[in-house]
């Protein structure tokens, strides 16, 4: 009977083989990697796996650094891209890379998925003003939220390019204004013009969906109380496209008119190119991370269907650095738990999962901590739970004691039953190397060079796959 294939883990780490070569450890579909700042999370673990990752790449940081290291190697032979979310932007990348804008309805082509998009960006609105706690709340028990999904959908695709294609700036001005005094029919016999004044009758009129076209005129109909608090989550929901509008702006104005035409809208078909490279650099405060978190969601749904569809080809590597500073995913916990089905791999930083529980509350983070598949424990985390966790899968062995009289000096021995090894074992002793654990395991430990020693290596190996390549096609 053949052996099944492992499934794909992302880079966790190297072991010396019998051979003395490094090689890759298997590790697991998605990894948790902890960490104190200033001790290589990027250098040592983010870097490496991206220049490894044979498949599409989505990077999340706060900062260009991992950005940087990456294009060193994997560089842009595919499409490249950057959004940056920040109000302080980078304005000079390398040659190939493509300075990209996030435009939630760029990638609507249906009602449905109109609705999507609403529904997510109604349940993250509150991602950049209290976590990804407040992004799962409601108001009302959800009364406002259920009521606004179908409007807002309307709105979305009255921008998309199923509508007028103007995209979120005409959202935007659509949101502030409902329209009611306009609903007279004009001269067109009730025909609506793609230039009319953005608002909510005109994006009814755009849309051919009943679906999302009569609640949102049921809407403009209610009382005025009813109706604003309605505009109001509609309008909260959109908050983090308002900021980025006015930095946008801002930045344009110091830009050429070649610069301008340079920038482009983001497309998630982007990603089925295996050398495709998404970097998104989401700032750790504000309320733009509502605007990352339905980035990544638009995205890991793509990857999603086209893995229900039997259409995926290669993997998609995201990579969430900070995770609770740059993009608390609400629904990180269903990603983690999907694993292979979603069709992409989860690397998740964080300096301690303690921050879980300070975004995602405490019940949401122990649940993240058990069913993260794998975790790699850096010098110095503070992750006492998760290591005493290891040393109970290792099991129960029976140790022997032996102890002095003080005053006779005579020995005695005992023995008790106890963990067979005690998790302070568990501690890496240096940045050098981690503590991989794989659940069901008490794990292994792995080094992990810096970027600067893990080029050496991996530029070896790439030397000697060639010399062996080239010796092959000689004997042939």
């Amino acid at each position: 009977m053949s052996k099944r294939p492992e499934p794909y883990s992302p880079y966790c780490g190297l072991v010396v083989n019998d051979n003395e070569q490094y090689e890759k450890v298997q590790g697991a579909p998605h990894l948790a990697i902890s960490a104190p700042t200033r001790t290589g999370k990027t250098r040592r673990l983010l870097a490496p796996a991206a220049v490894l990752h044979p498949g599409p790449l989505v990077a999340v940081s706060s900062k260009e650094d991992l950005a940087e290291l990456v294009l060193m190697r994997r560089g842009v032979t595919g499409p490249t891209g950057v959004i940056d979310l920040r109000p302080e932007k980078t304005l000079v990348w390398p040659a190939g890379v493509r300075s990209m804008v996030s435009d939630p309805t760029a990638s609507i082509g249906s009602a449905d998925e109109a609705l999507t998009v609403a529904e997510t960006m109604l349940a993250t609105s509150g991602v950049g003003f209290g976590g990804a706690s407040s992004g799962q709340t409601v108001a009302a028990g959800g009364l406002w939220e259920s009521t606004a999904s179908r409007p807002l959908a309307c709105l979305l695709y009255a921008a998309s390019p199923q509508g007028n294609s103007q995209g979120m700036p005409w959202v935007l001005e659509a949101v502030e204004n409902l329209g009611v005094e306009e609903e007279e029919d004009g001269p067109g016999g009730g025909q609506m013009s793609l230039e009319a004044t953005p608002s909510w009758m005109t994006a009814a009129a755009l849309c051919p969906h009943p679906m999302l076209s009569d609640p949102m005129q049921r809407v403009l109909t209610m009382n005025s109380r009813m109706r604003d608090s309605v505009a109001i989550t509609v309008s909260k929901a959109v908050t983090p496209w308002v900021r980025l509008g006015l930095s946008a702006t801002e930045h344009l104005d110091r830009l050429s008119a070649v610069d301008e035409l340079s920038i482009e809208s983001f497309d998630v078909s982007m990603l089925d190119d295996p050398d495709a490279s998404l970097f998104v650099i989401a700032p750790n405060t504000g309320t733009v991370a509502g605007a990352a978190v339905a980035l990544i969601d638009s995205i890991i749904r793509h990857f999603r269907k086209r893995t229900a569809q039997h259409q995926l080809e290669h993997r998609l590597l995201l990579e969430l650095d900070e995770v609770c500073n740059s993009c608390p995913l609400p629904a990180l916990l269903n990603y983690v738990g999907e694993s292979a089905g979603l069709g992409v791999n989860i690397m998740a930083t964080v300096q301690a999962s303690s921050h879980f529980d300070v975004v995602y509350g405490p019940k949401y983070a122990d649940a993240l901590r058990d069913i993260f598949p794998g975790t790699v424990v850096m010098y110095g985390a503070h992750e006492r739970h998760l290591l005493e966790q290891a040393s109970h899968w290792q099991g129960l062995g029976t140790r022997r004691t032996e102890s002095y009289e003080p005053n006779g000096g005579s020995r005695s021995q005992s023995s008790h039953l106890g963990a067979i090894i005690d998790w302070q074992e568990l501690l890496p002793q240096s940045y050098e190397e981690a503590q991989l654990l794989l659940r069901g395991t008490a794990g292994r430990r792995v080094q992990i060079p810096d970027w600067s020693q893990f080029l050496d290596i991996y530029d070896s190996a790439i030397q000697t796959r060639q010399r062996r390549q080239r010796t092959a096609v000689a004997t042939a």
